[in-house]
Order: structure tokens, then C-alpha cells, then sequence
């Protein structure tokens, strides 16, 4: 077990996976992968008591250490209201090892076995992943991840790990993830629905049905919905892949709300390659958050 802070180790490198994680999880990844794959409303997995607990305290205390205006990016719209912090070499420099730890070769191959995809790294430029925070008001509409890395297409968005770091939550306050089934193509009711348990880790495919949604948060002003981020990424193509596409956005608030994404969804799928152009359509909007 991890007995010193992760903020002492610095950003030099690695650390020892299991100091990080346990050696029984590792070895559990053919298991994982059973319960995984054939699970509905797509493949996902639930680890409860993910990182050591020295390890899920150092975090903790270093992402509790992060002011709002620390993240760098602020999306407040119809479709969704968080902050984001995806330079976490330079902004949260002390729990960098963590990250690199869980993007080096053992973990990415536990990944790979409980996910079933091959080739996987991890996103080291951290495109919306990184720190994940949700204040008071907080929510993700429903939506299917872009399916392709945004700097390089030939990378296949395949796999997500979060890992929700809130002690002391109480469920009244929502902030559950939710994952939806599907009919036609659309998400149609909630199929599972995850509260952000302390040290609750969720694995899910990145799949053209993998519709999911955060509820909106009602917690204290003091109080927030953290949690870290990695998104997985392989160069090797399947049966089933989609043509190059961004966030799709879906509702079930309302008829004007749902009329607005969809038109959003077409613009800046029509836009592609050249959807950096276009920015100004899409409901996810940059507030104005500057950097220091």
C-alpha cells in the first residue's frame, strides 16, 4: 500500500502499479472481461474500491487542492455545464505519475483484456479527458462520444475509465451517471444508472450505442463532483466502425431543446474535416475561462 502523498513524487515518471491499484484487481482481467462484454445497454464494468486507499486519499487531497479557475476549460450550455482541466502535466503536475502510470503498458493491457479491443494507448494530450468537475447545477446531456481521436483520425476512440473521487457524497445530490439502451439509433430509456461513489472506477466501450448522460447535480455550494478521466485509443480498425465523426447530442428535455442539437449534430457533421471552423455551432461553448 501507497503510504506517501502522490504530490511527493514529483512528475519524473511512473509509479509502481500496485502501489496504485491492487494486484487482485490486476489479475482479474479475463474475469472482468466476462462480465463486461455481454452487459447491457453496452459493454461496461463497475470496480468499486479502485485505487489503494493511501492512494485514492493523495488524489483526493490534491484535486481538492484545485481552484475552479485551475481547469482551464468551462463549458456552460444546453448541453452540458462542467470544468475540465486537460493539462495535467502542467496544472496538477503531482498526480501526473498517476496518469502515466495508468496509461503504461501493464495497465493498458488489463484494459485491453476487460475491453476486448487491441492496441490501446492511452491519450496523452488528455482531448477531454483529465479532471472532470461538476459544481452545483452541474449536468451532461445525452450524447455518443466522437469516435476518433480530434488530432489524428486514425485513431479509434475505444474505451473510457473514470474514476469518481467525492467522499462523503450523498446520493440526494445526484451526479449519477447514466447509461442508456438504444432503439434505431437513439437513446431510449436509462439502462444503468452509477452513482459517483468514492473510489468507484467505471470501464465502458466506446461504441455507436454508448449513449450516456450525467444528472444534474444538486450538492452543496462547497461541494463537487470530481473525478479523473482517461480515454483509450487504438490505430486498429473493426467490423462496425463508423466514418470519422464528432459528440453526438441527444434530449429528452423537451422537443425545442432536442430540435436545437439535432441541427447542431448536422452542421458539424456535414462540416467534417473542417469543423474547427465551426466551433461557434456546436452547444459545447468555451465561456471565456482564461488561463493564468
Amino acid at each position: 500500500m501507497l503510504d506517501i502523498a502522490i504530490s511527493s513524487f514529483g512528475s519524473s515518471g511512473p509509479v509502481n502499479l500496485q502501489g496504485v491499484i491492487s494486484s487482485r484487481l490486476l489479475a482479474s482481467g479475463p474475469r472482468l472481461s466476462r462480465q463486461c462484454l455481454p452487459v447491457d445497454p453496452f459493454p461496461h464494468i463497475i470496480i468499486d474500491n479502485f485505487f489503494e486507499a493511501e492512494t485514492a486519499k493523495s488524489i483526493t487531497r490534491d484535486i481538492s487542492a484545485l481552484r475552479d479557475r485551475d481547469y482551464r476549460v468551462s463549458f456552460r450550455s444546453l448541453a452540458q455545464r462542467k470544468l475540465q482541466l486537460g493539462n495535467i502535466p502542467g496544472s496538477a503536475a503531482g498526480i501526473y505519475p498517476i496518469y502515466d502510470t495508468l496509461m503504461g503498458p501493464e495497465f493498458t493491457r488489463f484494459i485491453e483484456e476487460v475491453s476486448g479491443y487491441s492496441g490501446l494507448q492511452g491519450d496523452r494530450q488528455f482531448t477531454g479527458a483529465g479532471l472532470h468537475r461538476y459544481r452545483n447545477g452541474g449536468f451532461s446531456e445525452i450524447h455518443l462520444d466522437s469516435n476518433r481521436h480530434p488530432f489524428d483520425v486514425s485513431l479509434h476512440h475505444r474505451v473510457n475509465l473514470l474514476i469518481f473521487l467525492n467522499p462523503g457524497w450523498d446520493s440526494r445530490w445526484g451526479g449519477e451517471l447514466v447509461l442508456w439502451s438504444s432503439v434505431n439509433g437513439r437513446p431510449d430509456r436509462p439502462a444503468a444508472i452509477i452513482e459517483p461513489t468514492y473510489n468507484r472506477a467505471v470501464i465502458f466501450n466506446v461504441t455507436a450505442r454508448a449513449w450516456h448522460s450525467v444528472n444534474r447535480i444538486k450538492c452543496p455550494r462547497e461541494a463537487a463532483r470530481n473525478s479523473v478521466a482517461i480515454y483509450f485509443f487504438s490505430r486498429i480498425g473493426v467490423e462496425g466502425d463508423e466514418e470519422p465523426r464528432s459528440v453526438i447530442w441527444h434530449s429528452t428535455r423537451g422537443l425545442t431543446r432536442q430540435a436545437l442539437f439535432e441541427v447542431s449534430n448536422r452542421l458539424i457533421t456535414k462540416a467534417k474535416p473542417h469543423a474547427r471552423y465551426f466551433r461557434w455551432l456546436r452547444p459545447n461553448k468555451f465561456d471565456g475561462v482564461e488561463s493564468r
